[in-house]
């Protein structure tokens, strides 16, 4: 599966446009629609599964109490699928979310659809502070 992780990251940057594909695979951050993102590829613990982080930002302080609520909603509602969820980065504090993908269906189509969705999620959050659950899974 590493190798089969590491082929998937190649061609992924090959289409995205991005460099350092080797840098990328190892969970070096990369922009995407000036998002940063990070993948995680756990071989040892998890070797189907490939770990998205999407930056959100930080929680602003003003109605930090309410947007928190959301993101427990949303990681809630989002459950089921198993997809994805909301975290804090524990060294920064900024919200993450960490969407998963099994590697025996990824391509790097997919790949670069999902980040790239989930970029603009993040954008439009950080404009508006707003999750639309129905749009998160």
């Amino acid at each position: 599966m590493q190798q089969a992780y590491r082929r998937l990251v190649q061609e992924f940057c090959r289409i995205a446009g991005h460099g350092h594909a080797g840098a990328i695979a190892d969970g070096a951050s990369f922009r995407v629609d000036g998002i940063d993102c990070t993948l995680i590829h756990l071989h040892a613990l998890r070797p189907d599964t490939l770990h998205c982080y999407i930056d959100f930002g930080l929680v602003p302080e003003a109605g930090g109490a309410d947007i928190y609520r959301q993101l427990l909603n949303a990681n809630y509602l989002q459950l089921a699928s198993g997809s994805a969820a909301f975290s804090m980065a524990p060294a920064t504090g900024r919200i993450v979310l960490i969407s998963t993908l099994k590697l025996v269906s990824a391509d790097p189509q997919i790949l670069h659809d999902l980040l790239t969705y989930h970029a603009q999620q993040a954008l439009e959050w950080r404009r508006t502070f707003y999750l639309d659950q129905a749009a998160i899974a």
